[in-house]
This record gives structure tokens, sequence and C-alpha cells, in this order.
């Protein structure tokens, strides 16, 4: 065995494909490039997330709101860190983009704002959060 196959920093910076159920469990056909935990860039995410927290700590004046606040940033964090591209499985293969309101959305971070940011889409965020969280995605061969 090659033991680079179990590197979560660089099997996270290559992401993995995960596919994603609707808030029922239920076949969506939409699929989530996600970076690992251990990547570079989520572990940039969290980092920024903790100093947040200490100098929050430091304050001494930090309410219970403050800290909701800042668990709600750092996810959001996360899942912008996390989510490295997306694609539509259909019948056919795979599509590029997914619809959105009408419209085709590609992969930015504007778009992720939108789409995985968005309150009635907090179920989704929770996947790729959850998703960049497991090393097993990351460990499959």
């Amino acid at each position: 065995m090659d033991f680079a196959a179990l590197n979560l920093n660089a099997r996270g910076n290559e992401g993995a494909w995960v596919e994603m159920s609707g808030p029922a469990g239920q076949v969506i056909g939409l699929e989530i490039k996600v970076a690992g935990a251990k990547s570079d860039r989520v572990v940039k995410a969290v980092e920024a997330a903790e100093r947040r927290y200490r100098d929050a700590m430091e304050a001494k004046r930090t309410k219970q709101e403050d800290f909701e606040r800042l668990n709600k940033q750092r996810d959001e964090e996360i899942t912008l860190a996390a989510t490295l591209d997306w694609r539509i499985k259909d019948g056919e293969g795979h599509k590029s983009t997914l619809t959105f309101e009408g419209e085709e959305l590609g992969c930015t971070p504007e778009n992720v704002r939108r789409l995985l940011l968005h309150p009635g889409f907090d179920w989704l965020a929770a996947q790729v959060i959850a998703a960049a969280r497991d090393a097993a995605v990351f460990t499959k061969p």
C-alpha cells in the first residue's frame, strides 16, 4: 500500500466528488466536489474563525448572539472554502452547471453564496461541511 493515498492534506486539496441528497434524503442528482478539512483552503478558513473566537473571548464583552454569529460565519466560510465545483448528474452523463431560479450557475464564490448559503439551503451547506470533515471521503480509491 502506498501511504500517499492516506495523506489527507494532499487528497483534501484535490477534493472529492460527493453526491448530495435532498432535505428528506431523496436523490437530487447534484454532486459537489468538496475539499477536505485538512486541505490548505479549509484549514485557512478554520484558522480565521478561531482567531475571531479568540478575539471575542479576549474582549470579555461577548454575548451569546455574538458567538452564534461567529458560528454561522465559520460555517459559511468553511462551505465557501470546501466547495470546489458542482455538477448535475443526469441520465446521459454530467452537466457542468446547475439551474437555480431559471439561471444556469457555474461554481463561483458568488454562486456558492447565492445557492449554498441561501437560508433555504442550509441542509445542503451542512452536507458539504460534513463531507469535508469525513476522512473516508478522501481515502477512497
